[in-house]
């Protein structure tokens, strides 16, 4: 009897984890660049007399679900035009690769870009692109190609080359681990960066462009309403058991 109790438990933390990761998508619905994170579940066993060999199934006892994995689905969401000639869409498998004040390598897919004191190039967070691009004074512009060059206009059709913004790609993005404000780092699930050739990069980037939420509404209250109904019913289990528990202890009065 006391295993429905931990059975709910278990159930319980991991329907709540569900419910949590729902409505942080939910809440990003707006917030360009956001991708849906997804939650993963595992079943729980508990090992029962295991002396003789070989070990049987029937050794095992359910002990209900737990999170396995958090993974996030990068999945491409509707591509915006802004205008914004520092804005970026990055569409197709890339990352934009960025470098952290401790000097980490970091990636987001978020390419709202901005030009710092210092004539830097830098990310939507204020993050230093990897590549290290000067943006000169005086320019009356700059353009980004696909392939992530990045060229100033000195005015009168003269464009200089300052630089390519660095694309990488992963084996398993989904298992990258957010750090929070659209911004990735590697795990040893997700792999290595690899860096693609801008002649040969599969990505390309929209300048002008904001990829905004991938979030789905439709989905997400879809998933709500089953995360729901599983909390609920654990809690119903527990609340059964209470009274199996309590008619127990009644009989033996």
């Amino acid at each position: 009897m006391l295993e429905i109790l931990h059975i709910s438990e278990n159930g319980l933390k991991a329907n709540q984890e569900w419910i949590n990761s729902i409505s942080h998508n939910v809440a990003n619905m707006q917030t360009p660049g956001f991708k849906k994170a997804s939650v993963g579940f595992s079943e729980l066993i508990s090992a029962g007399n295991i002396q003789h060999e070989p070990v049987q199934k029937s050794n095992f006892e359910g002990m209900g679900v737990s999170i396995a994995n958090k993974a996030t689905d990068f999945s491409k969401g509707d591509i915006k035009q802004t205008g914004k000639y520092l804005d970026v869409a990055v569409i197709g498998d890339g990352f934009i690769e960025l470098e952290t004040e401790n000097g980490d390598l970091v990636y987001t897919k978020l390419g709202h870009l901005g030009v710092n004191a210092d004539g830097r190039l830098v990310a939507h967070d204020g993050s230093l692109l990897s590549s290290d691009i000067n943006i000169p004074t005086g320019n009356k512009g700059v353009r980004i190609a696909p392939n992530g060059l990045v060229s100033a206009d000195m005015g009168d059709g003269n464009f200089l080359d300052v630089g390519s913004i660095n694309i990488v790609r992963f084996n398993n993005p989904e298992y990258l681990q957010s750090i929070g404000n659209q911004i990735f780092q590697p795990t040893k699930q997700s792999g290595e960066a690899e860096l693609e050739s801008t002649s040969t990069s599969k990505t390309t980037l929209a300048q002008g462009f904001l990829e905004m939420s991938n979030v789905n509404l439709v989905d997400e209250m879809s998933d709500l309403l089953l995360a729901q109904r599983a909390y609920q019913l654990n809690a119903r289990l527990i609340q059964t058991a209470d009274q199996i528990l309590e008619t127990i202890n009644n009989l033996r009065r």
